[in-house]
């Protein structure tokens, strides 16, 4: 059993560093490429997307102080300050970092998180509205990158999800 969880452990570690390693360029228009960025994962990179799965809270506690204290902005992300995405994204010259992909009405086109706090690889016995796997998280991206025209999605390749 031990081998079978520390291969899935690898296995997510890997997708992760992929993720962050192949930007998405886009075009921006004017022949000039935009560099993208999208993450998926847990509450290291949750930029506040499960203020947006709880729906019998009003405040959860990652919206108050001191979460965000270094900024003077509780913004639903489970830090201090900067999550490793926003470090990235700064590194990556995207501007204002990247928005939580749940969040409404949020301009997906330079990228977005779709990382949840509590989300798993394999999911839980009993799944909660506010978990979303990893499966859920990118069956997500790929609705929402169809919807963007990015790319077209075939339909047998959504099936091996």
């Amino acid at each position: 059993m031990a081998g079978k969880c520390h291969l899935v452990s690898v296995v997510w570690a890997l997708l992760v560093l992929t993720i962050f390693h192949i930007p998405i360029n886009v075009n921006a228009g004017e022949g000039v490429p935009m560099v993208a960025l999208f993450t998926f994962g847990d509450s290291y990179y949750d930029a506040g997307n499960k203020v947006y799965l709880l729906t019998e809270k009003k405040n959860p506690p990652q919206t108050l102080w001191p979460y965000g204290k270094s900024r003077d902005d509780p913004n639903g992300k489970f830090s201090d300050g900067h999550i490793v995405p926003d470090f990235i994204s700064d590194f990556m010259a995207i501007p204002d970092g990247i928005p939580p992909a749940l969040k409404p009405g949020a301009n997906l086109s330079r990228g977005a998180s779709f990382a949840v706090a509590d989300a798993s690889i394999l999911g839980a016995p009993a799944e909660s509205v506010s978990l979303l796997t990893l499966k859920k998280q990118v069956w997500i991206y790929l609705e929402d990158i169809d919807f963007l025209g990015l790319f077209k999605l075939n339909p047998k390749d959504l099936k091996l999800l």
